[in-house]
């Protein structure tokens, strides 16, 4: 453990040293890192935009079908009372393709700007550049700090990612990762390599190996390059239900010699098979104890809207923070999913201020669904949910939910689905 403790203060030294030699040649630059910057890059997950799900490598989560996550917002359990700590805003464009996060630090009762990612993405909406920028105080603007470029195989697999830093005017190389597959596209290792910007090579860093059986994820392990070898560090095993629901995770730490015991998790899941607990122990003494539990909400829609952190102290569970998440739609006057979907869709009168018609053409025999949104996201209104064949409909709304209410004025958005496309539209309700 001695050892992994070095070698962790070694790479975090390093870090420190290019960060200082840029900060003297950037000296305008006021904003440094924010002390929570190990949370920002979780939050964001910085340097790989996968997940290694319990199914399959998944991208990470932006959209759910058809909302968007516009903000997730971090608070911390202080002296009582819950107070904000940061949070981070997504802008997306058109194709609910992710382009911008800016993530603000909570100081002194105000939000300030703290750091900004930029993404460029690929027709099918794969980030191919993310350029990364700190807030410069004085200057009231973004300074460059680095990018991180994305290479894919030919069957859409993320193969490399390289992250440069921007240092004295040119692009210096920072670190990559390397990523490998089975032939059912499952992520079998990944390899992370740091510059050695002494000798100008690229170095072993760490390495990971994954196994699967029946497409699911059952063991990680991971090594440390040390002294001209690899070294092993942590072994996790996963266990599931019949439905493919992971129900235990246990993660080992390799200690004089042998793996030793170090976290077991357990996961529960609500009626819908949503994750609503992960209940976590560490090994202490030769015997599992308390250490930290997390608490998931979801809305009607199906999305995470909070999840809450408590620790285990003396006299028991203790909130340590939370995060908040709002979901909308990508905010523009109209939009189609699939660029290919054309379905006339349209509204009038737009504004309205009692009802509205809904028209839209079908050009095969179909199912269509028309159901109206509010602007976080929140299903007010299945206006239609049925087989079609070819032709023009039209439909009335006049501005009530499921229930019969009347629902608020303000911005609203209809979507209409059918087995293969998606296409969404903005309306005004005017009371």
């Amino acid at each position: 453990m001695e050892e992994q403790k070095m070698k962790t203060f070694t790479k975090f030294f390093i870090v420190l040293f290019f960060v200082a030699i840029a900060s003297s040649v950037t000296a305008s630059i006021t904003t440094d890192l924010p002390d929570n910057w190990e949370k920002i890059k979780k939050a964001i997950n910085i340097k790989n935009p996968i997940d290694v799900s319990g199914d399959k490598i998944v991208k990470t989560l932006t959209e759910k079908d058809g909302f968007v996550v516009l903000e997730v917002l971090y608070m911390q359990w202080e002296n009582g009372d819950w107070v904000n700590e940061m949070k981070m805003e997504n802008t997306y464009d058109n194709n609910e393709f992710l382009i911008e996060i800016i993530i603000y630090i909570w100081v002194e009762n105000t939000w300030v700007k703290a750091m900004k990612m930029e993404y460029t993405n690929s027709a099918s909406g794969q980030p191919m550049e993310s350029f990364w920028y700190l807030w410069n105080s004085q200057t009231e603007e973004w300074d460059l700090i680095g990018k991180d470029t994305y290479t894919y195989d030919g069957n859409g697999n993320l193969i490399e990612l390289l992250s440069q830093t921007w240092l004295e005017e040119q692009w210096v190389n920072s670190h990559k990762l390397l990523f490998t597959y089975d032939g059912n596209g499952y992520m079998i290792e990944l390899l992370e390599l740091d510059w050695d910007f002494l000798n100008q090579v690229w170095e072993n860093f760490d390495i990971h190996y994954y196994t699967y059986d029946n497409n699911l994820l059952m063991e990680e392990l991971k090594q440390l390059w040390w002294q001209g070898a690899w070294e092993n560090e942590y072994n996790t095993f996963w266990t599931y239900d019949g439905g493919g629901n992971a129900t235990e995770r246990l993660k080992l730490s390799w200690e004089g010699g042998a793996w030793e015991n170090f976290l077991h998790n357990t996961y529960t899941y609500n009626a819908d098979w949503q994750e609503i607990e992960d209940f976590v122990e560490e090994w202490e003494n030769g015997a599992w104890v308390n250490h930290e539990i997390h608490y998931k909400t979801y809305d009607a829609n199906g999305n995470m809207i909070e999840q809450l952190t408590q620790v285990w102290e003396a006299k028991g569970w203790v909130n340590e923070g939370k995060q908040i998440y709002s979901y909308g739609f990508v905010d523009i006057s109209e939009y189609s999913l699939l660029n290919n979907s054309d379905f006339n869709l349209i509204n009038y009168p737009n504004p309205f201020t009692s009802s509205t018609t809904i028209s839209f053409d079908i050009y095969e025999n179909c199912h269509v669904q028309v159901e109206i949104f509010d602007i976080t996201g929140k299903s007010v209104k299945t206006l239609i949910d049925i087989d079609l064949m070819p032709d023009n409909y039209t439909y009335i709304w006049n501005g009530t939910n499921n229930n019969g209410n009347e629902v608020e004025g303000g911005i609203y958005f209809y979507r209409l689905s059918t087995d293969k496309y998606t296409e969404t539209k903005r309306m005004t309700f005017v009371k």
